[in-house]
């Protein structure tokens, strides 16, 4: 892992650096997980009000909305 002559690693430097390297990907991964989630709720919210404003839009104008 030294590339050059005058860069030497330690083993466990290495590990040090290959340890960080993965705590930070499992952060970023478990963050866009938690940010997908709450994507797919708000979208989910938000589908579920659009049928209630249509079915509320039906009832009030009496003739069915042609949803797109």
């Amino acid at each position: 892992l030294a590339w050059s002559a005058n860069v030497v690693t330690s083993d466990e430097e290495v590990q040090k650096a290959v340890t960080t390297a993965l705590q930070q990907r499992q952060q970023h991964e478990e963050s866009a997980r938690k940010s997908r989630i709450v994507a797919e709720q708000q979208l989910c919210e938000a589908a579920t009000e659009n049928r209630c404003y249509r079915r509320a839009a039906r009832t009030l104008f009496g003739k069915p909305r042609r949803s797109c």
